[in-house]
């Protein structure tokens, strides 16, 4: 099942640079919370919302903070119609997986995506990994649980197959991965919020520190919730998956980015 990839033309792509990556979720609170602590995580983040917006005069450093960080929010605006949006989101799924022991329990929240009608997951595997049980919710409430997955040996990816029928699936690009340049989507679940889209580009691809499996970096951030979003090209074809943030020195100025996988690495895996 698992594929490692040397490309033929490794001068390409650049070896590791001044960057450190993290998981998606460990950008506030190591992609871990309290299952009970669902709602009030939302409350605390309007709550925050409507404290910088009434004191924006006399916070402004808390103003551009806030701004900041919510700026995915005007991207997902206006895309709402885009039609690369519409055709994938009904097979973006909210993933939520159990972990722990009943005195010290604890919910990791992610994203996924379905392969195919009769239910094939990919996830990121730091998401789900030691969990008890996983919670698979679709955008129309239809909800699976399981506590079975494979995890792709030496990549952060899982899948996990649900046996159903007639599910909504994103299409694969197996063959190709997106090179530098190109306009991608990407569509998850950012802050416990559902479904958000995002459209950047294509940066760089890059070794990880720990193996040679290549990934690539979009310029748009990755929040806690993104991990396990799908990258899908202007076919509305999957091209990668997130798994991570990085801050990059672009020039004078540092970014946070997107770290994906791409999606070729399972091309030996039939969506069916």
């Amino acid at each position: 099942m698992e594929q490692n990839h040397k490309d033929e033309n490794p001068t390409n792509y650049g070896e590791p640079q001044d960057w450190e990556w993290r998981l998606a979720e460990q950008e506030f609170d190591e992609h871990r919370k309290n299952k009970s602590g669902k709602n009030s995580f939302l409350l605390i983040i309007l709550t925050i919302l409507l404290i910088a917006a009434f004191t924006a005069i006399s916070l402004p450093d808390l103003q551009v903070f806030m701004a900041g960080r919510f700026d995915f929010m005007k991207d997902n605006a206006r895309l709402s119609s885009d039609q690369i949006v519409t055709t994938a989101k009904p097979a973006v799924v909210a993933i939520e997986a159990e972990v722990g022991n009943p005195l010290a329990h604890s919910v990791r929240q992610g994203t996924g995506f379905n392969i195919s009608s009769r239910g094939r997951i990919i996830t990121n595997h730091h998401i789900v990994e030691g969990s008890k049980n996983i919670k698979i919710t679709f955008g129309d409430g239809l909800i699976f649980y399981t506590a079975k997955f494979v995890a792709v040996e030496g990549i952060d990816l899982a899948i996990i197959d649900l046996n159903s029928a007639n599910l909504p699936a994103i299409a694969v690009d197996e063959n190709g991965r997106p090179h530098n340049g190109e306009q991608v989507t990407i569509i998850g679940n950012p802050l416990g919020l559902q479904k958000i889209a995002q459209r950047g580009q294509v940066g760089q691809y890059h070794f990880t520190q720990d193996n040679q499996t290549l990934v690539f970096d979009v310029n748009v951030p990755a929040n806690p919730g993104n991990s396990g979003s799908p990258v899908l090209n202007d076919q509305a074809q999957a091209v990668g998956i997130v798994f991570a943030s990085t801050e990059m020195k672009i020039g004078e100025q540092s970014e946070i980015r997107t770290l994906a996988i791409p999606i070729n690495v399972l091309q030996n895996i039939s969506p069916d």
